[in-house]
């Protein structure tokens, strides 16, 4: 019920279902509520009021519960904020979650944009599973683009196993131009006998 009242105030009167959700005592129930709201958001919210929605998450003492939603929903309307936001997150769980949501975001408008933001990182784990998953995500659209990316990763098993999740997408797709490019790739010759066998990572 209290979901409910919460969803349906906030089509109307965001500010005000975000105060009165705020206010409500019991932990677990005012979680819960935000949560409704965020999906109700996500699914029907237009940009503005994603990212009201998600400044007022971010100021919350739910934050880092609902990190990867605040990115997500912050990226719909500003998308460098939401960056600076995620990367000064003090968990690395929470971190990772937050960038790989934002250029999950970002990279179905701007692919590019999302390439050379991500770069901007270190080497290591946290670019590594942001730009595999980015990768995966630009997948489903141009998997002749996303190939290009995992040259990015750093880390062999991650990669390699990037390559298998997008080639045997890409086989799906357009088999011609992924055969061409998995014989002439820079990959490892069980990885390409797992995609030109036609199994499935």
């Amino acid at each position: 019920a209290f979901g409910f009242v919460a969803v349906e105030w906030a089509k109307s009167d965001l500010a005000g279902a975000a105060r009165w959700a705020g206010n409500i005592d019991d932990v677990g129930l005012r979680s819960s509520v935000l949560r409704r709201i965020s999906q109700e958001i996500e699914g029907h919210g237009d940009a503005s009021s994603s990212l009201a929605w998600a400044r007022f998450l971010a100021d919350s003492p739910e934050a880092m519960e609902h990190a990867a939603t605040i990115s997500r929903l912050w990226a719909r309307g500003d998308a460098r904020g939401a960056f600076a936001w995620a990367v000064q997150l003090p968990e690395e769980a929470e971190r990772m979650a937050s960038v790989v949501a934002i250029a999950s975001i970002t990279v179905e408008s701007d692919p590019e944009a999302t390439r050379n933001w991500l770069t901007q990182f270190p080497t290591g784990g946290l670019r590594d599973e942001a730009v595999s998953a980015t990768a995966r995500t630009l997948a489903q659209r141009d998997p002749a683009a996303a190939v290009r990316w995992l040259s990015m990763i750093d880390n062999i098993g991650v990669r390699e196993a990037s390559v298998r999740s997008i080639g045997a997408l890409w086989m799906q797709k357009d088999a011609p131009r992924a055969t061409q490019w998995i014989k002439e790739a820079s990959i490892s010759d069980t990885t390409k006998a797992y995609l030109l066998g036609g199994k499935r990572p």
